[in-house]
């Protein structure tokens, strides 16, 4: 397995996911701006200020992935000629706490929707 190659097409892949972020988040201000130029009801400017927030995280989310990684990607070959062992044990601890974070919250998510189904349904 070529440790160099796998990280910098993880970077890659993650380059490429960001941009549906970026994506996202300029629809979520679009929505806001719709909400607040065209909504009559309260329902309707009650969710101007929570969309235009969410697509303002997206945002920011989308374009500091975006440059992180669009940095890392051309750092990985440096970092790899220059001390090929410190850089695999990177990479390794950094797969592991992407994994037990993706695990963490999965498991979070989870037990939170089963216990929300049990009250929801009063099983509780």
């Amino acid at each position: 397995m070529d440790i160099l190659k796998s990280a910098s097409d993880w970077a890659k892949a993650e380059l490429f996911s960001t941009p549906f972020f970026i994506v996202f988040g300029i629809l979520f201000v679009a929505a806001s701006i719709g909400f607040w130029q065209l909504g009559k009801t309260d329902m309707a400017k009650a969710y101007i200020i929570p969309t235009l927030v969410a697509g303002v995280m997206l945002m920011i989310i989308g374009f500091g992935l975006f440059f992180t990684n669009k940095a890392r990607v051309s750092q990985f070959e440096k970092a790899y000629h220059a001390d090929a062992p410190a850089f695999v044990q990177s990479e390794l601890e950094r797969a592991d706490a992407t994994i037990k974070r993706i695990q963490k919250h999965s498991f979070y998510s989870y037990s939170y929707y089963y216990c929300h189904l049990r009250h929801c349904n009063n099983l509780c």
